[in-house]
């Protein structure tokens, strides 16, 4: 299931309040959030809400539709010419597009996951073991700590 902004801005603020808990929680890994997407080349960027940080980092996580690829072309040459008015102008009258609430860009299936800072094996154990956390995705003996898929917190409501 695709996602529209205010699915996916949902399902992003649910997975931040939840990494506050548990940096209180587990303070020892300072832990921070990653968008992952699976398969043999598994990509993955940071936890944001940016669209113009994802499109030109995580274009590989979320496979937006092939009519966003010219905006990250426009937003790559505005990288390489950020005094240009012109680009800039042009960048956010495209942006506004993708930007509208209604528009599923977001894939669902991409998975929010902690890293841990500093690799504490036994808290990561426990971390693991949280009940905050999807237990089915989370397995013992792995440095993976999954919160979930995008669609999985939209649906469910958390």
């Amino acid at each position: 299931m695709d996602l529209n902004r205010t699915q996916f801005l949902r399902a992003v603020q649910r997975e931040q309040d939840l990494l506050e808990e548990l940096n209180k929680d587990y303070p020892e890994l300072k832990l921070k959030a990653v968008f992952s997407h699976g398969g043999p080349d598994t990509k993955q960027c940071e936890l944001t809400t940016d669209l113009r940080v994802l499109v030109l980092n995580a274009l590989e996580v979320f496979v937006f539709p092939s009519s966003i690829r010219p905006f990250r072309e426009l937003l790559m040459d505005l990288q390489n010419h950020p005094q240009d008015a012109e680009l800039e102008t042009e960048a956010v009258e495209v942006e506004k597009i993708f930007l509208h609430p209604a528009i599923e860009i977001y894939r669902g299936d991409v998975l929010v996951e902690f890293r841990s800072g500093i690799f504490k094996y036994e808290s990561l154990c426990r971390l693991q073991q949280d009940p905050r956390l999807p237990p089915d995705l989370n397995e013992g003996g792995s440095i993976r700590v999954v919160a979930g898929s995008l669609d999985l917190l939209v649906v469910s409501g958390l």
